[in-house]
């Protein structure tokens, strides 16, 4: 039941419906507080949200650890989220070494399809935090 909340909450991030988002991962969370996803999925939104009202780097940052400690076998995408969470709350040599770490363990861990995939797009959200700047997502 958790994954479905989940899952719904992602589908409302890509439409904008982020109130909407927030509250599943809310209800995911309170079924299973073991959900890592859920805590990365919302980590994700309250770091990278295009709408500043929805944006809280230090809570993000606070989910997104969780997320590690529960699932340590994803790092390399939860290290993604970290990274970003850092960069919301203004820390950005954590977020750098968070990228750093989370592109190393992609290229050592990621399958080929994956690496040529994601890299480019952690390489990206590096750059941003070396300019001292929080990734966004773009409006749907």
């Amino acid at each position: 039941m958790a994954q479905a909340y989940n899952n719904r909450g992602l589908a409302y991030v890509k439409k904008g419906e982020h109130d909407k988002a927030i509250a599943d991962y809310g209800k995911a969370i309170g079924i299973n507080p073991k959900h890592a996803r859920t805590y990365n999925s919302l980590a994700w939104l309250l770091a990278t949200c295009p709408e500043p009202k929805y944006r809280n780097g230090y809570k993000a940052v606070d989910l997104a650890r969780k997320a590690l400690e529960l699932e340590p076998e994803s790092d390399k995408y939860f290290l993604d989220t970290l990274a970003a969470a850092h960069a919301e709350a203004g820390d950005f040599e954590a977020a750098i070494s968070a990228q750093e770490k989370a592109i190393q363990l992609l290229r050592e861990k990621g399958r080929p399809d994956e690496v040529e995939k994601k890299l480019s797009e952690y390489s990206k959200r590096l750059e941003h935090y070396k300019a001292r700047k929080p990734w966004r997502e773009t409006k749907p």
